[in-house]
């Protein structure tokens, strides 16, 4: 009871209830899962947002867009929604940018990607990495090898050429058997006229120790994908005939040189 001025203020406040004691609970952040350095035009586009533990999201990631998963479990995810091509550009650059990054995407497999959609391909991309040491240097690079492996004939990547001592050219990706490089175009590196014309006397140096040079830029990698397959095995099969044939006059003239 309170009497004066101050009366009617306040006996007209509300009596505040009893608050009930809450349940811990795991604190949770709305994130969403985006790419990122994937795309040529490198921005983040979301796919879907969802509510996830505050251990699995941080801020660093995408800067200003706002919170998103750690990369691993972004890796999980986009899984789920990209097909094998942008599966490995994404996971190649993930590895781009640290090569530790293979064992966190490993153990994230483990933790969310039983029965999930996508993760078994996103093992079978692990497992292929755990057991080279090359990485692609683009997103171009990583679409042309996916390419390449869908003729069932894997190339070495990043090929040194020499003669003698001397090095001719380091070409993206290669079948060293066939004498078969494959050389892909980005604007960035081969948009240049010093650019052109470095290439075409690479191309004369690579033809001259018997190499063909075949040449795709971003349009016939990602548009066209079909006919780029066909052409890889097309020259391959060109290739390995030719080889056969010029192998065989030499074994020929090894066994008579070795008879007289």
């Amino acid at each position: 009871m309170r009497c004066g001025g101050n009366a009617e203020r306040a006996t007209s406040r509300p009596t505040a209830r009893p608050t009930r004691p809450r349940r811990p609970v795991a604190r949770r952040a709305r994130l969403r899962c985006v790419t990122i350095s994937v795309l040529a035009a490198r921005k983040c586009h979301t796919l879907r947002q969802k509510w996830a533990p505050s251990y699995e999201t941080t801020w660093e990631a995408v800067g200003r867009v706002g919170k998103c998963t750690h990369l691993a479990r972004t890796m999980v995810d986009l899984a789920s929604v990209l097909d094998t091509v942008w599966l490995r550009a994404a996971l190649d650059s993930a590895l781009r940018q640290r090569k530790t990054n293979l064992a966190w995407i490993h153990r994230a497999l483990d933790h969310h990607g039983n029965g999930r959609r996508g993760a078994a391909c996103l093992r079978t991309l692990v497992s292929d990495h755990q057991r080279e040491d090359e990485v692609p240097d683009s997103v171009l690079e990583s679409m042309g090898i996916e390419l390449a492996l869908a003729m069932k004939r894997k190339p070495k990547l990043h090929w040194r050429i020499l003669e003698g001592a001397r090095l001719i050219a380091e070409v993206d990706f290669a079948w060293p058997e066939e004498r078969l490089c494959v050389e892909l175009d980005g604007w960035t590196q081969h948009g240049t006229r010093a650019a052109f014309v470095r290439d075409r006397a690479r191309d004369r140096a690579l033809l001259r120790l018997g190499w063909m040079v075949l040449r795709f830029t971003w349009q016939d990698v990602v548009a066209d994908r079909e006919s780029v397959i066909a052409e890889l095995a097309s020259c391959y099969e060109s290739r390995t005939r030719s080889v056969t044939v010029i192998a065989e006059p030499s074994r020929r003239r090894s066994r008579t040189q070795t008879g007289a």
